[in-house]
C-alpha cells in the first residue's frame, strides 16, 4: 500500500491516467499468471476486480487531498495579503475602511477564482506571474498603472485595483489577464516616517509572500522613481533614496530566497519641458512602445553605470535625429525652441541617472549582483507646477523659457514596457532551490515510481518470457551438441579422453547435474518455469553417459594395465575389484588413484574425471556392476604376491598417514620449544618447515602399529581379500612390514639429528645467554633429547603380549591407553632401533627421571664455559684479558681445554653441537683480543706513524718534506716504536718463518682488519732490516754503482754522492761502491750527475738527507734480482745512459713500492 501511495503522490493530469491504466491491466492481465509457490491468487476474477477498484479509489482520495490542500495553501495566502497588520504602535487603523478593503478583496479572490483566463482552481493565485512595484513615495508607480493601458478583468466589479485605505498604505494588488501587479507603498521602501511599523510591516508582507508561494513569490520588481524627484532632489538625497532601494532589493533577496529581474523606470517624463512638445504628435501605437534601454544578460557581470552610458548617449543622438522632424512640422516658435531644447534636457540627465545606478545596483565585493534588465522612461498625467519651478533655472540658462502647454489625459511608454518587456520575462526569475528541490525531487520520484513499475512489471514478464524460451533453447541445444558428440564417437574407440568432453556436456547441460540445488527461479518464473522438468531429464542422460559410455571404457583401460602390469597395478586392481563389487567405494582413494595415474591430463581434466568417477561409483549400486575377468584378476594377484608386499604395505600407511589430523607429525621447532631458534637452526631452511613425518613418531607408531589400533589388521585383510592370500602369509607380511618400517624410521630421527647445527652467535653476551638457555630447566637440548628418546625407546610404549600391558599416555588426547606387540616385533625394535640411538639416549636418562648423570656433567662444564666468557665481557678491561688468556693452553684456556676433552668423547651430532659453540667461544676470544692489539697499535704507533712519516718523502713520492735520519731511527730501527710494540704484543703469536708472517694458528686472531696490521708490521720490519740491521740505531747503506749504456752523443758521465765521484767517458765500466751518509760529510748531503756532450753539460742536483733517492727518482729503474737493479736516465735532447745499482743485502733500498705500502691506520 505505502508503494501505491508514493505512485499516487505524484501521478497529475494525463499521464497519471495513463499511469492507473497500465497498472489496471497489468494486475488483470499479468498476475493470473503469476504463482507463489503452489497456489495462484491472484487467478479469481474478484480479487483482481478489488485491487483495480481499490487502485482507483486511493488515486481519487490523493488527488481529492491534494486539490484541496492546494486550495487551503492559496486561500491562506489570500487571507495573509487581506489581513496584513495596518497598525503601528498600538494604534488601530480606521476599522471601517480596513473592513470595506477586507470584503473588497475577498471578493475578487472569489471571482478570480471563477476567471478561466486567469486560471481558475486551486491555482488562482499561483498561475499568473507576480511583480512587485516598489520606490518612494510620490515616485509614480500607481499612476503609471492607471495610465498603463493594460486589461483589467475585475474592472467593472471593483476598479483597476483592489486597494488600501486612504491610497497605498500597504499594497494594492492590480490584477491584470497577463500578471497580478503588487503596489507596494512607498514607505515600504523609505521606512523614514514610522520605520518599526513600516519595517514589519514590509518584513510580514514578505513573509507572506514567501511562505504562500514558495517556488517562485516573484517573477520580478520595477523600481519606480520620477524624474521630479531626480531633478528636484540633490545629489545627497538622490543617494539616500538609492542606497534605501538597495536595501530593499537585498531584502527581497534575502527573505524570498530567489534571483528575480529588476526594471528601473523613471516616471513622470512629461514634467520635462518639451515633452509634449516633442512626443505630442505620436499616435497610441507610438505611445505604448518602449523608450529606455533594456540590456543583455550577457553583460550582466558588467558595471550598470557604464552599461547605461553607452546606452543613455544612444536615446539622446535618437532624439536629436529627431529634432529636425519636429521642427520641420511645428510653427509655433515656443514650440519649436521646446523641441530643439529637449534633448539637451534629457542628456542633462545622465550624471544624476548614474549616480542613482551607482549607488543603487552595482554591489560591493560581499554582495550578489543584481539582474537589472534595463532602464527605462515613462509618462502618466501629473501636474507639472513644481517641476516648473525646479526647473526653471535650467531654461534660462539655456536661454528659453517655459511656456504652458496644453496636457491631456494619455500616457506614454507604458504599455508595452510591462506587455512586451517585463511580463514576457516571468522566467527570468529564479525558484526557491530548496523547494524546488524537494519538490522535483517527490515528483520526479513519483513519476519515476510509477514508470519504473510500469516497465519493471512488463519487464519481468518479457524477462521471463524470454529467459524460459532461452533456458529451453539452450536445453535442446546442448541435448543435440551431446548427441552429436556421441554420433562422433567410434564404437572402438575406447579413449576415456576422447569421451571427457561428452561427459562435460552431458554434465553441464543447463539444469542438469551442475545444478542440483536448482528450483523454481521466481524471476524466471512467474507461473511459466519448466526448470524442474529440465533438470530431471538432463540427470538421466548425464547417468545414462556415466554407464554406457565412461564404464565400459574405465574397465578396458584398468584390464589393459593389468595386463601390461605396469607400476601402481595393485591400485588398479584395487579400482578394477571396487567396479565390480568386490570392495566397498573409497572416495579417498579414488581421488589418490586419479591425482597420481593421469597425470598427463592437465589440473582441469583431471579433476573432471575424478568427479565422473566418483558419480559413476555411486551409482553402480543403483544400475549392475559390470562383469569383470576373473582370469585376469588371479594372474595379477599372483604378480603381486611375487614383489615386495612390505614395502607397498608401508608406502600405503603413509598415504593414511599424511592425510591423518592425528598423526601429523612433529615441527622441529615443537621440539625443543620456542627458545630452540635462539640456539639450533637447519642449513637452508626454517626450523618450522622441518617436519618429522607423523608415521615415523610415538604417536603413529601406536596408531598404526599396536594391536588396538586395530589399522593393521584392517589394512592386511584389505591387502589379502584384494590379493587372495591366507592368514599365515598374512602374518608373514606382517613382520615384513614392521621391520621395513624400523629401518625407516631409525633414518628419519638419524636425519633429522645430523641435519641441525648451532646458530652461528658472535656477541659474547648473546654466547653466555644461549649456554645459559642450553643449561636451564627448559634448554632446548634437554628437550630435543627427550623426545629423541620418547620416540626411538620402543620398550617405553610397547610392550610384548606376553608380559604386563603397560598403560601409556596417549600422546594426542593425554588418556591412559594399553598399546601392545608380539613378542617377535619387540626382539626386532631391541635389535633395530635400540643399538643405534643408545648412546645418545643415555645423555637423555630415563622416562621417570628425565634426565641422566651424563647430561648433568655436561651441562656443568658449559656452565663454566658461560662463566668463563661472562668474565671475560664484565673484566674490567676485556680485550686485555683476552688478550692475555689467548697465550695459554692454545690459546684458549683450561676451561676451554676441559670442554674439548669431553666434546671428543660425545656422541654425535652431540660432539658436532658442541665443537661448533667452543669452537664460536674460541673465536670470541680471538676476537676481543684482535681488538686489543688493534687498539694498541692504533694508541702507540699510529700518532708516531702520522706524525713522523705521514706525507713526508720517501713514504710520499713527491712530496717536499722528508722524514729526518733521527725520526727514521725512532720509529723503524731495533728498540724503536714498531719493534718494540711487535715485541710487546704480538710476537708470541706471530709465525715469521715464511713471507707474508702469519698468526700461529692456535691464536685464534684472524681477520681481514688485523691482517693488515701484521703486515704493516712485517713491511717496518724489512725497512729495519735494509737501514738498521738487526741491533742498530743509525741509518746506513753500502752499495754499489756501475756504469752500463751510455750513449754515444755523450763525452762524459760523473756522478757524485756526497763527497764521493763515480766519471765514466766511454772507457772500461769500473764500478764504484757509496756509502749513504758518507761518513765523511761536514756539510749538507747532496747527489748530483752531470751528463756533458760536444754541444752542451747537462747536470741533476739535489739536496738533502734524501738526495740520492730524489736523484735516482729521476730516472727509470728496473729490478733485475733481489739485489741488482738497473736505472736508467735521459737527456732533454732524447740520449739515454745507464747504471747498474748493486745493494749491499738482499734488502735492498731501492725498491721504492716498500715505501709507499707504509700506511699510518
Amino acid at each position: 500500500m505505502r508503494m501505491f501511495l508514493g505512485v499516487f503522490k505524484n501521478i497529475g493530469g494525463v499521464l497519471g491516467l495513463v499511469a492507473l491504466l497500465v497498472l489496471a491491466a497489468i494486475i488483470w492481465f499479468v498476475l493470473p499468471a503469476l504463482s507463489v509457490g503452489n497456489s495462484n491468487p491472484f487467478q479469481s476474477a474478484l480479487s483482481r476486480g478489488s485491487m483495480i477498484f481499490t487502485l482507483f479509489a486511493v488515486a481519487l482520495v490523493y488527488k481529492a487531498r491534494t486539490w484541496i490542500l492546494a486550495r487551503k495553501r492559496h486561500d491562506q495566502l489570500g487571507k495573509g495579503m487581506v489581513q496584513q497588520s495596518d497598525t503601528s504602535d498600538g494604534q488601530q487603523s480606521d476599522k471601517a475602511n480596513e473592513a470595506e478593503f477586507k470584503g473588497k478583496f475577498e471578493e475578487a479572490i472569489r471571482l478570480l477564482k471563477r476567471q478561466k483566463s486567469l486560471g481558475a482552481g486551486g491555482n488562482y493565485l499561483y498561475s499568473l506571474p507576480w511583480y512587485m512595484l516598489i520606490g518612494p513615495p510620490g515616485s509614480g508607480k500607481t499612476t503609471a498603472l492607471i495610465n498603463s493601458g493594460l486589461h483589467f478583468p475585475l474592472m467593472d466589479q471593483f476598479g483597476a485595483s483592489i486597494r488600501g485605505v486612504g491610497g497605498t498604505k500597504n499594497c494594492d494588488w492590480w490584477f491584470t489577464d497577463q500578471a497580478i501587479l503588487v503596489d507596494t507603498a512607498g514607505r515600504f521602501t523609505t521606512q523614514d516616517n514610522q520605520q518599526a511599523r513600516d519595517k514589519k510591516d514590509w518584513n510580514t508582507f514578505l513573509s507572506l509572500l514567501a511562505k504562500y508561494r514558495k517556488r517562485k513569490p516573484i517573477n520580478g520588481i520595477v523600481v519606480a522613481y520620477s524624474v521630479e524627484d531626480l531633478v528636484r532632489k540633490d545629489e545627497a538625497d538622490i543617494v539616500s533614496d538609492a542606497i534605501l532601494i538597495k536595501k530593499r532589493i537585498y531584502e527581497l533577496y534575502d527573505k524570498l530566497k530567489i534571483e528575480f529581474p529588476v526594471y528601473l523606470v523613471f516616471t513622470k517624463l512629461d514634467l520635462l519641458p518639451g515633452f509634449e512638445e516633442f512626443f505630442g504628435h505620436l499616435d497610441s501605437e507610438g505611445r505604448e512602445q518602449v523608450w529606455g534601454s533594456t540590456f543583455k544578460i550577457s553583460d550582466r557581470q558588467e558595471d550598470p553605470v557604464s552599461r547605461y552610458l553607452v546606452e543613455h548617449k544612444l536615446l539622446t543622438e535618437r532624439l536629436q535625429l529627431k529634432v529636425l522632424d519636429g521642427l520641420r512640422n511645428e510653427s509655433d516658435l515656443n514650440k519649436r525652441d521646446a523641441i530643439y531644447l529637449f534633448p539637451r534636457i534629457v542628456a542633462s540627465l545622465q550624471d544624476r541617472i548614474s549616480l542613482l545606478l551607482d549607488t543603487s545596483f552595482k554591489p560591493t565585493r560581499f554582495e550578489t549582483d543584481l539582474m537589472l534588465r534595463g532602464v527605462y522612461f515613462t509618462s502618466g498625467i501629473q501636474d507639472g507646477t513644481v517641476l516648473d519651478k525646479v526647473i526653471s533655472g535650467l531654461s534660462a540658462h539655456l536661454g528659453r523659457s517655459r511656456h504652458g502647454d496644453g496636457r491631456k489625459g494619455k500616457s506614454y511608454f507604458i504599455k508595452n514596457l510591462l506587455n512586451e518587456v517585463v511580463f514576457k520575462e516571468a522566467g527570468l526569475a529564479g525558484h526557491n532551490a530548496r523547494f524546488e528541490k524537494v519538490r522535483s525531487m517527490l515528483y520526479l520520484s513519483g513519476y519515476a515510481l510509477v514508470i519504473a513499475a510500469c516497465l519493471g512489471m512488463s519487464a519481468l514478464w518479457y524477462y521471463s518470457f524470454t529467459q524460459n524460451t532461452k533456458q529451453l533453447s539452450q536445453f535442446n541445444e546442448a541435448i543435440a551438441d551431446v548427441e552429436a558428440q556421441r554420433q562422433t564417437l567410434q564404437e572402438s574407440d575406447h579413449s576415456i579422453e576422447h569421451i571427457l568432453p561428452i561427459l562435460n556436456t552431458s554434465r553441464d547441460i543447463p539444469f542438469g547435474y551442475s545444478h542440483q540445488s536448482a528450483g523454481r527461479f521466481a524471476i524466471a518464473g512467474f507461473g511459466l518455469n519448466q526448470t524442474g522438468k529440465m533438470h530431471s531429464e538432463s540427470v538421466r542422460l548425464y547417468d545414462r553417459a556415466l554407464i554406457n559410455l565412461l564404464l565400459p571404457r574405465l574397465v578396458f583401460y584398468l584390464e589393459e594395465r593389468l595386463v601390461r602390469q605396469e607400476d601402481g597395478v595393485f591400485d588398479d586392481l584395487k579400482l578394477y575389484q571396487m567396479l565390480g563389487g568386490y570392495l566397498e567405494p573409497d572416495s579417498v582413494f579414488i581421488s589418490r588413484y586419479f591425482g597420481s595415474r593421469f597425470r598427463q591430463y592437465d589440473a582441469v581434466s583431471r579433476q573432471a574425471l575424478e568427479a565422473h568417477i566418483q558419480q559413476l561409483v555411486g551409482l553402480l549400486p543403483q544400475h549392475y556392476y559390470p562383469s569383470l575377468n576373473d582370469e585376469l584378476i588371479v594372474r595379477t594377484q599372483r604378480s603381486l604376491l611375487q614383489q615386495p608386499v612390505a614395502a607397498r604395505l608401508l608406502t600405503q600407511i603413509e598415504l593414511h598417514a599424511a592425510a591423518d589430523a592425528v598423526s601429523q607429525g612433529y615441527r622441529l621447532l615443537d621440539l625443543m620449544g620456542t627458545n630452540g631458534v635462539l640456539i639450533f637452526s637447519v642449513e637452508g631452511k626454517s626450523m618450522q618447515e622441518v617436519l618429522i613425518d607423523g608415521l615415523y613418531t610415538r604417536i603413529g607408531a601406536q596408531r598404526y602399529f599396536a594391536q588396538q589400533s586395530g589399522f593393521l589388521e584392517k589394512m592386511l585383510a584389505e591387502d589379502a581379500s584384494i590379493l587372495g592370500y591366507d592368514e599365515a602369509l598374512a602374518e608373514r607380511y606382517k613382520a615384513e612390514l614392521f621391520r621395513q618400517y624400523i629401518q625407516t624410521y631409525q633414518k628419519v630421527w638419524l636425519d633429522t639429528l645430523q641435519s641441525i647445527q648451532l646458530v652461528n652467535i658472535e656477541d659474547v653476551q648473546a654466547k653466555a645467554q644461549a649456554i645459559d638457555l642450553l643449561t636451564s630447566d627448559a634448554s632446548p637440548l634437554r628437550q630435543l633429547l627427550s623426545v629423541v628418546r620418547d620416540n626411538t625407546e620402543f620398550s617405553t610404549f610397547f610392550k610384548s603380549a606376553g608380559g604386563d600391558v603397560s598403560r601409556l599416555a596417549n600422546p594426542s588426547s593425554g588418556a591412559i591407553v594399553p598399546v601392545t606387540l608380539s613378542d617377535d616385533l619387540m626382539s626386532l625394535l631391541s635389535l633395530e632401533v635400540l643399538p643405534v640411538f643408545s648412546q645418545i639416549n643415555r645423555f637423555a636418562g630415563s622416562a621417570e627421571a628425565d634426565d641422566s648423570e651424563l647430561l648433568s656433567a655436561l651441562l656443568e662444564r658449559l656452565e663454566a664455559l658461560k662463566i668463563y666468557l661472562q668474565g671475560l665481557q664484565h673484566s674490567v678491561n676485556a680485550e686485555r684479558s683476552a688478550w692475555m688468556r689467548a697465550s695459554s693452553h692454545q690459546g684458549m684456556g683450561e676451561v676451554v681445554a676441559q670442554l674439548e676433552m669431553d666434546v671428543a668423547n660425545l656422541p654425535q651430532p652431540l660432539s658436532t653441537w658442541l665443537a661448533q659453540l667452543l669452537d664460536s667461544a674460541k673465536a670470541e676470544t680471538g676476537s676481543q683480543a684482535r681488538s686489543y692489539i688493534q687498539n694498541q697499535w692504533a694508541s702507540n704507533v699510529v700518532p708516531a706513524c702520522r706524525d713522523m712519516i705521514e706525507g713526508r718523502y720517501p713514504f710520499a713520492a713527491g712530496a717536499t718534506r722528508e722524514i729526518t735520519l733521527r725520526d727514521l731511527a725512532s720509529y723503524f730501527a731495533a728498540g724503536g716504536i714498531v719493534d718494540d710494540y711487535f715485541q710487546t704484543y704480538l710476537s708470541p703469536y706471530v709465525d715469521r718463518s715464511r713471507s707474508p708472517w702469519r698468526w700461529q694458528q692456535v691464536t685464534g686472531f684472524e681477520s681481514a682488519s688485523v691482517n693488515t696490521l701484521l703486515r704493516q708490521v712485517e713491511l717496518s720490519n724489512r725497512i729495519q732490516n735494509m737501514f738498521f740491521g738487526p741491533r742498530g740505531d743509525t741509518p746506513a747503506l753500502s752499495f754499489e754503482v756501475v756504469p752500463r749504456d751510455v750513449d754515444p752523443e755523450i763525452l762524459k758521465v760523473t756522478l757524485v754522492i756526497d763527497n764521493e765521484e763515480l766519471s765514466y767517458a766511454h772507457g772500461p765500466q769500473l764500478g764504484r761502491r757509496f756509502d749513504w751518509p758518507s761518513a765523511q760529510l761536514t756539510t749538507q748531503s747532496f747527489s748530483r750527475l752531470v751528463i756533458e756532450t760536444a754541444q752542451d753539460t747537462e747536470a741533476i742536483t739535489e739536496r738533502g738527507d734524501w738526495s740520492l733517492f730524489r736523484l735516482f727518482d729521476h730516472g727509470r729503474m728496473t729490478r733485475i734480482d733481489s739485489e741488482r737493479f738497473l736505472i736508467e736516465f735521459s737527456t732533454r735532447s732524447g740520449r739515454r745512459l745507464s747504471f747498474e745499482l748493486v745493494a749491499g743485502s738482499v734488502y735492498n733500498p731501492f725498491d721504492t713500492n716498500l715505501f709507499k705500502s707504509i700506511r699510518c691506520n
